[in-house]
């Protein structure tokens, strides 16, 4: 039985030399508690400032959307949103925090060679998730959006500098996700960042973890979200299986000590 209690020991502290291989991906401190990105209106062809704007492929605008065509909802508010959108972000974030880097998130293209591209200086290692969100358009916007030749340019007020790393996921169908082409993201000297999409569903900002998080405050309610390099994915079940190897070790020795009693 000592042999047994020995094994027991070695088994657990192997375990637990295995847990940091089992990161998942970062986020900053603040993903479950912030609101949406703050959309900034535009101003259209005919001089109108509205909420987005929808255009063909060969730039005619075709239509301009109003406030109550436009639905952003954060993680955050995941609780409350409609029953579709809840589900839809709730999907999207867990594989956002089972994935253990962008990279794999996305295995269709390089991101190190997007970064390249970019002229960045980031390693795919340094990006966090910043936000994550759901958009949705109604009424007349949807069926516009509908057709294939046409996108919608939203304007994201992010606060973030013209230099920055700044990669834009969308999670268009169950668990597959698109990289967001450089040249249909538009990072603007104000800090706002013009982004077309061709499909609405979840988003998510990926910047590098350097960057500066600008963004509105945060709700002191809502549950705390992984922080940079937290491991948080982990302990929940992690711990349990450690007390319950410590619990075993300590169940050979005890009976193991009794044995050696009798």
């Amino acid at each position: 039985m000592k042999k047994l209690a020995s094994f027991l020991i070695a088994a657990l502290m192997l375990f637990a030399l295995m847990i940091p291989a089992s990161a998942d991906m970062e986020f900053t401190g603040s993903v479950e508690q912030k609101p949406a990105p703050e959309v900034v209106t535009q101003v259209d062809e005919n001089g109108n400032e509205v909420t987005a704007i929808i255009t063909n492929d060969d730039g005619t605008q075709v239509h301009s959307l109003d406030p109550s065509e436009l639905i952003i909802t954060p993680i955050s508010e995941v609780d409350t949103a409609s029953e579709e959108i809840s589900e839809a972000l709730r999907n999207a974030y867990q594989q956002l925090q089972n994935t253990p880097d962008v990279d794999q998130l996305v295995p269709e293209v390089s991101l190190v060679d997007i970064l390249q591209k970019m002229g960045s200086s980031s390693k795919v290692e340094d990006l966090v998730v910043r936000d994550v969100f759901d958009v949705t358009v109604t009424g007349e916007a949807a069926e516009h959006l509908s057709a294939e030749d046409q996108y919608i340019t939203i304007r994201f007020d992010l606060g973030i500098s013209p230099t920055a790393t700044l990669i834009v996921l969308h999670n268009y169908e169950a668990d597959k996700w698109e990289y967001i082409p450089n040249d249909q993201v538009t990072i603007n000297n104000d800090g706002t960042v013009d982004v077309k999409f061709y499909s609405l569903s979840p988003v998510a900002f990926v910047v590098d973890k350097t960057e500066t998080d600008t963004s509105a405050s945060t709700d002191a309610n809502a549950p705390t979200s992984p922080q940079t390099g937290d491991e948080s994915g982990f302990p929940v079940a992690g711990a349990g299986l450690m007390v319950l190897g410590c619990a075993a070790v300590a169940s050979a020795v005890v009976v193991w000590k009794k044995r050696v009693r009798n």
